[in-house]
């Protein structure tokens, strides 16, 4: 594995222990466990933030939930993915973080040096941030947004963005699972047997529908 900012060839992280029960890692092992199996397109999961722009090792634990990259329209989705009972600042603040990580890469790419297959290299137009939660997370993410009047940061503002790269647009949004989503797995052991399969199963079906039927919630 390379270690640079978000390397396109990351699609899975090591496999899932049969016994995890973590919500939100099982959903972002189940997209990329269904982008591995060409069930959905464009998914990689637990992609690498920064490591190895000081040093090899530095900074490895800190990665994306997910990532989409839509190369026909040259635009990068960053998932900070969260269920219930997490914080929505920390949230908030993370994958604010992985925005500024990524203006900064692209701004000092040269003296970078990264390798054909990261996303700093693949011309990207649109980075658009996502905050991707159930409705009552985004709903408590929101009153936190309201209470500030430029809560994404001056790095947000397209027209900084702009002039630090020419043509880049950088993008915030809030986007919550629909209502009838629930995650169909009770641990890794059930994400595999229905996710790991050459037929989409109906547990499948369910996660790919719940990531394209995302409902903004801000701005």
């Amino acid at each position: 594995m390379n270690r640079y900012f978000l390397t396109s060839g990351v699609q899975g992280a090591p496999p899932l222990a049969p016994g995890q029960r973590t919500p939100k890692i099982m959903l972002d092992k189940a997209v990329a466990t269904l982008a591995k199996g060409r069930h959905t397109s464009g998914w990689f999961n637990r992609c690498p933030v920064a490591a190895g722009i000081i040093d090899s090792y530095e900074d490895n634990h800190d990665r994306v939930d997910l990532v989409h990259w839509d190369e026909a329209n040259k635009h990068v989705r960053l998932v900070k993915l969260e269920w219930k009972n997490n914080d929505p600042l920390d949230a908030l603040r993370k994958i604010l973080r992985y925005g500024a990580a990524y203006l900064f890469c692209r701004v000092h790419e040269k003296k970078l040096h990264f390798p054909a297959t990261s996303l700093i290299k693949m011309n990207v137009s649109h980075v658009s941030l996502e905050v991707v939660a159930p409705l009552s997370f985004c709903q408590d993410l929101i009153t936190l947004i309201n209470k500030s009047k430029r809560p994404h940061g001056q790095f947000i503002d397209n027209k900084f963005v702009d002039s630090k790269i020419n043509g880049l647009l950088m993008s915030l949004n809030v986007l919550a699972f629909p209502n009838w989503f629930k995650i169909p797995f009770k641990d890794g052991a059930g994400l595999k047997s229905k996710c790991y399969t050459a037929q989409l199963t109906d547990e499948g079906q369910a996660v790919r529908d719940a990531f394209d039927d995302l409902s903004p919630v801000w701005p």
